[in-house]
């Protein structure tokens, strides 16, 4: 299998202005200027916003004279630290123009790649490290650490775990970091034309867990379905919302994972043997658990065994359970 088959490497592609997020890229710019941490990790599942607020952030960037690559890796596949020293090399010449320096007989070494890195002051961009590539995560985080001048923006799924966590933890924005806020929202919608009042844009957020995935489309079909500039009926805004929280939900995930979802969001408390109880774990691969915990839809209890579903997603779960009949069973 070639690099280029599994490993993409170039610059970002145009996103709507409005999708902006303000807060994010600041959270992005304060990490740049840290002097604690060479990495930068957003973390969550398909849908928290991450290619998009990274996309613009790097863009800005690049206008402003920054150097950036992006690596773009399939999340299905296994990458090494091999491979992802290959893909980065392909980035930089991309990037450069020029032919990229031979690799050594030893080949590509975490502190050659940051010495690179380091000598065009570079911000790199990783995106799509799923559950078969960290082997390539814990590599970048071995880059990053001897980094002085530039960093590593990494966007997974999974957390960083290992001996080289111990110290100097990247800063990690996870799904409660990257959902919208009602204030977004409702600036989004202005630039669409949608004058959405506070209450409309929190009702908006609240169904649908803050996730881009959910609330642009809604944004979206709201000023594709309301007047210009005219008020907008609450029962309009409140629909739209359910529609593209069940059409996302039903595309991200089986029903079968779904219904533990629900389930699980019944209690704002579990135990992973009272879901198993339940039988539904049966019908799911034996690592969904773990993923969810990975991802930051499951949060563990550091002082104890109890887990809950994240707050926004458990509002949004619950919300779709009542309108499609899914796994109620303990609702009363």
């Amino acid at each position: 299998m070639s690099s280029r088959s599994c490993v993409e490497a170039h610059q970002p592609h145009t996103a709507p202005a409005a999708l902006r997020r303000p807060a994010i890229e600041r959270s992005l710019d304060d990490a740049l200027r840290a002097t604690t941490t060479g990495m930068v990790l957003l973390r969550g599942p398909r849908g928290t916003g991450r290619r998009t607020a990274v996309t613009l952030w790097t863009r800005r960037l690049v206008r402003d004279g920054t150097a950036v690559v992006r690596v773009e890796l399939r999340e299905s596949e296994s990458i090494d630290g091999e491979m992802l020293a290959a893909a980065v090399r392909a980035g930089l010449m991309f990037m450069t123009g020029e032919p990229a320096a031979p690799a050594p007989a030893r080949g590509w070494t975490p502190k050659d790649i940051a010495t690179v890195l380091d000598a065009r002051e570079t911000v790199l961009v990783v995106d799509r490290l799923g559950p078969a590539s960290e082997a390539a995560l814990s590599f970048l985080d071995r880059v990053a650490r001897p980094l002085r001048r530039s960093r590593v923006v990494a966007l997974t799924a999974m957390p960083l775990r290992g001996p080289d966590s111990s110290t100097a933890a990247p800063v990690e924005l996870n799904p409660r970091d990257l959902s919208v806020s009602a204030y977004e929202a409702k600036t989004a919608a202005a630039s669409l034309g949608v004058p959405l009042s506070d209450s409309q844009a929190d009702l908006l957020v609240t169904a649908t867990a803050g996730w881009p995935a959910m609330v642009y489309p809604a944004l979206d079909e709201l000023r594709r379905t309301s007047p210009a500039d005219a008020a907008v009926p609450d029962e309009l805004v409140a629909a739209a919302a359910a529609a593209h929280r069940a059409a996302f939900l039903r595309d991200a995930l089986p029903d079968e994972a779904l219904a533990v979802l629900v389930e699980a969001s019944l209690s704002h408390r579990f135990t992973w043997h009272e879901l198993e109880a339940t039988g539904l774990l049966s019908t799911v691969p034996e690592v969904f658990l773990d993923r969810l915990v990975d991802a930051g839809v499951v949060l563990e209890d550091p002082a104890g065994e109890d887990l809950a579903v994240e707050p926004h997603l458990r509002r949004a779960l619950l919300g779709y359970a009542h309108v499609h009949d899914v796994g109620l069973r303990r609702a009363s």
